[in-house]
């Protein structure tokens, strides 16, 4: 009997199956993304007389929309799409995403000018009390989930048509939800920056900074969502639970197997204690 592959591995085989499809989504995703960082970084210079880090993170918020576009052809061909038009896709989710992604990107860039902010000025008096000190680590942890969070934002933004506070929701919660397999993720992906700034060093190529790009984007999307969230769905046929009394239901192994309860206590003079008066989804759903 053939082994089981683990996730690792399908992940490798995919990606250098890929690999050209994947370096030509973020080779055109690299032309509007230099241009924007090129316009700003001159306007730093005319305006500051230098690069003005702050100033320089608010092209991340123009940067953001185009960024749509790889997260449809990554996610697609990961989706088993073998005939994927790249460029055609990616235009196609630039255009369909532009102005929500254009909003994460407006709020990534105030979290990410607040964050600087509030790192910095802790740092700058760690020396005076430890309740700075405190404070920082406090910063560090919500700066940590937000990342966390802004890894799954793109991806549900382009897959699901849910409303912009859900979107956020959601995250977050699989940020914390998720916190072993975020940490490690975050770990492999710095570890890969390394390696692509190291060669970068000893070689020169700038070309490295997109091929770490769709290496990191692609490793991303897959641990964080790709294998399980775009699986085949099963449907499930909902049995009538109204009428049977909860504990039974609660307790049942089977159910335990295929359904999460969440239970609103309501009383009903005419209905006899523990027994089930309404349910959403309805049965048959």
């Amino acid at each position: 009997m053939e082994r089981q592959k683990m996730k690792f591995e399908i992940l490798i085989e995919k990606y250098f199956t890929n690999f050209p499809k994947l370096l030509l989504c973020n080779l055109i995703f690299a032309v509007p993304s230099l241009l924007i960082m090129t316009v700003f970084f001159f306007v730093s210079r005319a305006i500051f007389n230098s690069v003005h880090v702050l100033f320089c993170m608010v092209s991340i918020a123009f940067i953001y929309p185009f960024y749509s576009g790889v997260v449809k052809v990554v996610r697609n061909i990961v989706w088993g799409d073998k005939e994927i038009r790249v460029f055609q896709t990616y235009i196609s989710g630039v255009k369909e995403n532009f102005l929500p992604f254009l909003l994460h990107g407006v709020i990534l860039t105030a979290a990410s000018m607040i964050s600087f902010l509030s790192i910095n000025l802790y740092i700058s008096v760690l020396s005076k009390s430890w309740i700075f000190g405190a404070l920082l680590f406090f910063c560090i942890v919500v700066v940590l989930f937000v990342f966390f969070a802004s890894l799954y934002i793109p991806l549900m933004t382009v897959t699901f048509d849910l409303p912009m506070r859900y979107i956020y929701k959601n995250s977050f919660l699989m940020s914390y939800g998720e916190f072993k397999s975020n940490i490690f993720a975050t770990i492999a992906m710095a570890v890969l920056v390394a390696i692509a700034l190291t060669i970068m060093m000893v070689i020169g190529y700038s070309i490295w900074l997109v091929v770490v790009f769709a290496v990191l984007v692609f490793a991303a999307l897959w641990n964080y969502f790709l294998k399980d969230l775009f699986s085949e769905a099963v449907r499930i046929n909902i049995p009538n639970f109204v009428g049977s009394d909860y504990e039974d239901i609660i307790n049942n192994r089977e159910f335990q197997s295929l359904y999460n309860f969440t239970v609103v206590y309501t009383v009903d003079p005419q209905v006899a204690s523990g027994i089930i008066i309404d349910q959403t989804p309805a049965s048959g759903r």
